[in-house]
């Protein structure tokens, strides 16, 4: 497929596709997660894994769709659902404002947002792969305060948004 990288441009995509990764690995007896800071990073469709652990990965497939699986027969934990059309192909933002989106870009240069965790009320958000099998938005202005989730936590009583 070949991509129209004037497009890209003037969406103000390929810009930031470059920009570095900010990722934290924590590992212990106890906690095993990765993070990744929300500074305008995009990503490119079959990018593959964007994050993992010990027991789950994150990954932008080719088909343009998001993914959790569990690293043990690939099952599917949670996915955005935007898988692309024909002639179209697919970006994942970290925006600057906290929210996470996938945009679609069909063959005429339109770009719509295919899926949003809907979290563009914070400027300061990561989004963590936990142990527990949950991928989370935690907004980190004050603390970190969960805003999204996948719900797909393996340990039952973590609270709502698990």
């Amino acid at each position: 497929m070949r991509l129209n990288r004037r497009a890209l441009s003037r969406a103000g995509l390929l810009a930031v596709a470059c920009a570095a990764l900010t990722a934290v690995n924590v590992s212990s007896a106890s906690a095993s997660w990765q993070a990744i800071n929300f500074n305008g990073q995009v990503w490119l469709q079959g990018r593959g894994t964007l994050l993992s652990n010990e027991h789950d990965h994150l990954d932008f497939q080719a088909d343009g769709n998001l993914v959790l699986y569990v690293w043990d027969g690939g099952l599917a934990l949670w996915a955005s659902g935007t898988v692309h059309a024909d002639g179209h192909y697919e970006t994942l933002a970290l925006q600057t404002d906290g929210n996470m989106v996938v945009y679609d870009h069909d063959t005429s240069n339109n770009i719509r947002v295919a899926w949003t965790s809907d979290t563009q009320y914070t400027q300061q958000a990561e989004l963590w792969l936990q142990s527990d099998g949950n991928l989370v938005i935690y907004q980190t202005e004050i603390g970190y305060y969960p805003v999204w989730s996948t719900r797909t936590n393996y340990w039952p009583g973590c609270g709502d948004l698990c």
